[in-house]
């Protein structure tokens, strides 16, 4: 493809030589040995190969990023343009209609992880989508690609033993507020942005209750109980503070000082996490990881469907059962409920939020 190609050749020497502007902009000339294959060449080239002045890929991905500012939170975008750009690299200049659409996927997305080609293609898909509505594409040119491989659902756990002795850990720091952080993540199920973003003024009613007023979702937007061995943490950390205060606040490390607040925080958590099990000598997980958790120690211990995806701010169960909560688990669970039955015993919930006691395991 050229965006130029001169309309006669010229002699060189005992050649002949034909003058082209590639379609990354770039001056070039190709050189044949007789007069009648370089005007082929030319023939050819203005016939079916050039591109004219088309529409810049790397200048309609910022247009198509503009389109959908009123429609995506600020991380949801940052994180599309990343995922566009992916595919786009290094040849932001070329034209899309022109555009190498099967080899800038292998070259430069195929090598990755299953789940970074399945969200940098459907990134794509909408971006084509939104090409082809405008008239831009006449087909979808990556119709034919797949990710390749399995995505992976959910994160790697705790398990239950392992998760008492994480909440040990970050128990024995009650005047660290990541820690106390890590520890409400256990207890409440919220996403790590959550917790972050909760203020004083949300710790409600004696500190029973959190109001979860800055969700992702609109879903997310909730009350959720705090469990009760947790309640003195919470009410300690916010005793004398301003109400509009961050619950969990922190001192930000200086060499992080330019990040995005909210990255900034949600990153203090991810770190802490990562410590506390280094410190306790746990499987090393992450902070999303301990909302998985909580949703498999509900849904194991007689939470119903509904109720594990109202705490975790889902519309419907499906989310949670795809992403969050240990199968097998979930699986032990409707044995056990189902053996009940047909044992005519009467099934005992354990709450998540009142750890068994040093009488209840001796009795």
């Amino acid at each position: 493809m050229y965006k130029w190609v001169s309309k006669q050749p010229y002699r060189h020497h005992k050649k002949w030589r034909v003058w082209y502007r590639g379609i990354d902009g770039q001056k070039c000339h190709e050189t044949f040995g007789t007069e009648a294959e370089a005007r082929v060449f030319v023939e050819k080239a203005n016939t079916r190969l050039l591109v004219g002045r088309g529409h810049s890929i790397g200048d309609l991905v910022t247009t198509y990023l503009e389109s959908r500012r009123q429609m995506l939170r600020p991380s949801s975008q940052k994180t599309l343009g990343f995922r566009l750009q992916a595919i786009s690299k290094g040849r932001d200049a070329v034209p899309v209609e022109a555009f190498p659409w099967v080899r800038a996927w292998s070259e430069n997305v195929g090598k990755q992880s299953t789940d970074s080609q399945v969200g940098i293609l459907a990134a794509i898909k909408g971006f084509v989508a939104w090409c082809r509505v405008g008239g831009l594409l006449k087909r979808d040119p990556l119709a034919e690609v797949e990710a390749k491989g399995r995505k992976k659902r959910g994160k790697k756990q705790l398990h239950i033993d392992e998760a008492r002795r994480f909440i040990d850990m970050a128990l024995k720091l009650p005047d660290d507020p990541i820690a106390l952080a890590c520890a409400a993540m256990v207890y409440t199920g919220l996403r790590p942005g959550e917790i972050m973003g909760l203020q004083v003024r949300d710790l409600d009613a004696d500190g029973t209750v959190l109001w979860v007023e800055r969700s992702k979702t609109d879903a997310g937007k909730r009350t959720v109980e705090v469990a009760e061995v947790f309640q003195p943490f919470l009410q300690s950390l916010a005793k004398g503070r301003q109400s509009g205060q961050y619950l969990f606040d922190f001192k930000p490390e200086r060499s992080r000082a330019c990040q995005d607040e909210r990255k900034q925080r949600v990153d203090a958590l991810l770190r802490k996490t990562r410590s506390l099990c280094k410190e306790a000598g746990l499987p090393v997980v992450c902070s999303h990881s301990m909302r998985g958790l909580h949703s498999t120690l509900a849904a194991g211990f007689g939470a119903t469907g509904h109720d594990v995806a109202k705490a975790l701010g889902h519309t419907s169960f499906n989310v949670t059962k795809r992403h969050y909560v240990n199968g097998e688990v979930l699986a032990n669970a409707n044995l056990r409920g189902n053996l009940q039955i047909l044992q005519g015993g009467q099934k005992a919930v354990t709450s998540l939020q009142k750890p068994v006691t040093a009488q209840e395991k001796a009795a």
